[in-house]
């Protein structure tokens, strides 16, 4: 009966994918991270990202240590903004071309993260989600989007 219920459980991923696919024109692989999941971006085509998927967080930052190592504009300096671990200062900057896979969008806001504690290069969070109509397809990984 278990080789049933996982044959059943195949069937099932593959109709939400057929069903995802027919309304989103966009899929993005999703790596498994945890209980969490990876999502590989690119700034300016070559700073190369591992980013954590993370609705909750507001903007897309990445650590002050990446940042700081090149030369962008800072847009904001020292916005105060909300954490899980409370309110937090930080820098937004401007990069010209932020994107995941074939997915660019220019002159995108990045904030930073500092004192992040994790081996990861930061969070996608929704100022890039919110520029899409967007669908989590947890048992394939795929990140479905079509632009609003």
């Amino acid at each position: 009966m278990e080789k049933w219920e996982k044959i059943k459980q195949q069937w099932k991923a593959k109709d939400e994918k057929d069903r995802l696919s027919k309304l989103y024109n966009i899929q993005i692989p999703l790596e498994k991270y945890g209980k969490h999941y990876l999502i590989k971006a690119r700034i300016n085509d070559s700073i190369k990202l591992n980013l954590i998927l993370d609705t909750g967080a507001s903007s897309v930052s990445v650590t002050s240590s990446i940042m700081g190592k090149y030369d962008f504009h800072i847009a904001k300096r020292n916005v105060s903004t909300s954490t899980g671990n409370g309110i937090a200062k930080k820098h937004i900057y401007l990069v010209d071309k932020f994107s995941i896979e074939d997915v660019d969008l220019y002159d995108f806001n990045v904030g930073e993260l500092r004192n992040y504690k994790s081996n990861k290069d930061g969070l996608l969070g929704m100022s890039f989600l919110e520029k899409f109509n967007w669908e989590i397809d947890e048992e394939n990984n795929i990140l479905f989007l079509n632009k609003k």
